[in-house]
């Protein structure tokens, strides 16, 4: 498996959030992965997983 990364994204399409995923668990078709929250407001984002530069998965994140 290549590193992870993750983007999220705002509703307005602009990166909010940008960061390698170090602590990724495989459980048979479910990925689980950890990341920092930072300072990130309370609200609906867009989310891309990207593999060695490639799109392996996206979303939606709720924050609460």
């Amino acid at each position: 498996l290549k590193p992870l990364e993750i983007k999220l994204f705002d509703i307005s399409g602009r990166c909010v959030s940008s960061q390698p995923v170090d602590d990724v668990v495989i459980d048979g078709d479910k990925i689980r992965f950890g990341f920092q929250r930072k300072n990130l407001m309370s609200g609906i984002y867009l989310m891309q997983i990207n593999s060695g530069g490639d799109l392996v998965g996206g979303g939606k994140l709720v924050l609460r």
